[in-house]
């Protein structure tokens, strides 16, 4: 009866531990800066030990930081603060912008039903963010070929079922010039591509 029932113990305790496992963000990088120098910002490494190694200036704020991942049809952004302040967030207020190679901004969709309860992210605290990417990001990228993500409509919104297979999701970060992340009208996230 014993021999039996660790084959099932295991198989449980896997189901649980792969369950429950953190999803992996770590497709872009970002640091909070005055976003007139974003195009300085420069992502030179990553590692998982580590993360991200960059170049910095004066205008940047390396104690809030964010990670970013694309994930069927959506982005996942987590912001980091280190510092002593915290930093307001408000679904009302905060915005969530990506650009294509050529400059275009398209907002990204906030789920408020969703957002974080929390009213700020205080000192050695994390928000995680899922926001929609906009179909007119999509129809931009020029290729005209985004057919793995199905648009459903549901009463007043819209969203992205990823249906292909994930390098597709490739395909489409190959796109994306950066993120941009403002909370609470001021502070200032830009997210790049980690090499």
């Amino acid at each position: 009866m014993i021999k039996k029932s660790i084959p099932i113990l295991i198989t449980t305790i896997l189901i649980f531990f792969v369950g429950c496992s953190p999803v992996v963000i770590n497709d872009y990088f970002g640091i909070m800066m005055d976003p007139e120098y974003a195009e300085g910002f420069e992502i030179v490494s990553y590692n998982d030990l580590d993360g991200a190694v960059y170049k910095s200036n004066m205008y940047m704020n390396p104690l809030v930081y964010a990670y970013a991942e694309l994930d069927k049809g959506v982005v996942i952004i987590k912001v980091l603060n280190m510092d002593e302040t915290p930093i307001p967030i408000n679904s009302n207020t905060d915005q969530f912008v990506v650009y294509n190679n050529d400059g275009e901004k398209f907002m990204l969709t906030i789920d408020r039903e969703k957002y974080s309860v929390k009213e700020s992210i205080g000192k050695n605290e994390s928000v995680t963010f899922t926001l929609e990417l906009p179909l007119k990001f999509f129809e931009s990228i020029g290729t005209g070929d985004y057919s793995g993500f199905k648009e459903i409509n549901k009463p007043d919104r819209r969203f992205f079922d990823y249906t292909e297979k994930q390098n597709d999701l490739d395909e489409v970060k190959k796109y994306i010039k950066y993120f941009e992340v403002t909370l609470d009208l001021k502070n200032v996230i830009i997210l790049k591509v980690i090499p």
